[in-house]
């Protein structure tokens, strides 16, 4: 089961800022429990830090994270959401 990105954000141990509602945020927790924040817009535009350090309080990347189903972090094959 997917976690909520609420729950995700809490377990970063740092404020995210801009991140926390931004759609190009992708939050992961290890098998340790460990949350990691990467951003999503890094992959295709090396004006983006792959891992910014947070707490993000500007960036020319940010989009307004709408809630929902989110279309940057999708379920893992087989996975329905």
């Amino acid at each position: 089961m997917a976690e909520d990105r609420g729950e995700l954000l809490v377990g970063l141990g740092a404020p995210a800022g801009l991140c926390g509602s931004c759609r190009f945020a992708l939050l992961n927790r290890t098998r340790r429990g460990t949350v990691y924040l990467r951003c999503g817009l890094a992959t295709e535009d090396d004006r983006f830090a792959k891992y910014p350090r947070l707490p993000v309080m500007e960036c020319s990347g940010f989009r307004q994270f709408e809630g929902g189903t989110d279309p940057v972090r999708p379920s893992p094959p087989g996975v329905a959401r």
